[in-house]
């Protein structure tokens, strides 16, 4: 015999496969931004501005990948062995970080910190690479400019320039980007928050697998544990 599926227990398999994949997708990026981070300050040579407590942005983005992998790993497990104290804990953590990520921005404004301040310390956190990523990516050079090279004895790095076609000599007939990232990066973080603070829309749908029951039609009332 052909076992029914009721429209109930099919929701229920549903919200389980979307807690699934929200959780994989969380664990993924989590562990993303651990190793990112890991590999940023073991190359920049920064462990005493960590020691010393200045190193804030890389110790907040290590806690919060941190954060995200564990709840990806918990969510998932949740969904898989149909847990319901586990989806419970991983629905908790859920909002723990959209509210974490929502008050670090009130935060920011309340106490008035500018998106300068953050781009200045983030750009002293990071290690060489990603510098020269963050030139090639928006074009320009150094933080303020092309002027800071000017009292140093090292070559200006290939990402100070436009992209050179094969006929060309490195950095012949080439000039280097003037303008600093400074700006440029603070322009996108002013795009960027826009899309994370939209993130919040995640709170309703938190919000409503949060309860534990889940109403029909005509009123009547389904406890969700029978569906784990």
């Amino acid at each position: 015999m052909v076992r029914m599926w009721s429209p109930i227990r099919i929701v229920a398999a549903i919200c389980r496969s979307c807690v699934g994949a929200i959780s994989v997708a969380n664990w993924i990026i989590g562990t993303i931004i651990l190793v990112f981070f890991i590999w940023t300050l073991n190359t920049s040579g920064n462990f005493h501005l960590m020691g010393k407590g200045r190193s804030i942005i890389t110790i907040t983005e290590l806690i919060f990948g941190l954060l995200v992998s564990v709840q990806g790993l918990i969510g998932l497990f949740g969904a898989c062995q149909r847990q319901e104290w586990l989806l419970k804990l991983f629905l908790f953590l859920t909002i723990m970080t959209v509210s974490i990520e929502v008050g670090t921005f009130v935060s920011l404004r309340v106490t008035e910190v500018k998106v300068a301040d953050l781009v200045e310390q983030s750009w002293t956190e990071a290690n060489l690479n990603t510098r020269n990523y963050i030139q090639r990516e928006f074009q320009c050079c150094g933080l303020t400019g092309l002027s800071e090279f000017a009292s140093k004895l090292d070559p200006i790095d290939d990402s100070c320039y436009p992209p050179r076609s094969e006929n060309i000599v490195p950095n012949m007939g080439r000039q280097p980007f003037r303008i600093g990232c400074k700006p440029k990066m603070i322009d996108w973080i002013n795009k960027s928050r826009k899309q994370d603070i939209s993130d919040c829309r995640w709170l309703r749908v938190v919000k409503l697998l949060k309860d534990n029951d889940i109403w029909s039609n005509d009123g009547q009332k389904f406890d969700i544990e029978p569906m784990l």
